[in-house]
């Protein structure tokens, strides 16, 4: 059954977003199904959760194993450290790096 997000709620779920916290995870602190933070997220917006690579990131992404170490430690979803690598592994064997 649909409830109403709270102001508090509201701002609470975007503030983790933005922090880097998996939609899982917000769901479950928050008593929420995933689909409902997806959805929030979508309608709400968090601009600064988009923000851009930089070369230590990269290095990271070059000098690490575990993608989700990576993640976590960068505040980046673990979708975004997977994608990042895989362009970053496409310009290595492209020589464009």
């Amino acid at each position: 059954m649909r409830r109403p997000w709270t102001t508090k709620e509201r701002e609470q779920a975007l503030a983790l977003y933005a922090e880097g916290i998996p939609i899982g995870e917000i769901a479950d602190r928050l008593g929420r199904t995933p689909g409902s933070i997806s959805t929030l997220i979508r309608v709400w917006g968090t601009p600064n959760r988009h923000r851009r690579w930089t070369t230590e990131e990269d290095q990271l992404l070059a000098e690490w194993e575990s993608l989700g170490e990576i993640a976590r430690r960068l505040g980046r979803s673990y979708t975004a450290v997977r994608l990042r690598r895989h362009q970053l592994l496409r310009r290595h064997d492209h020589g464009d790096i």
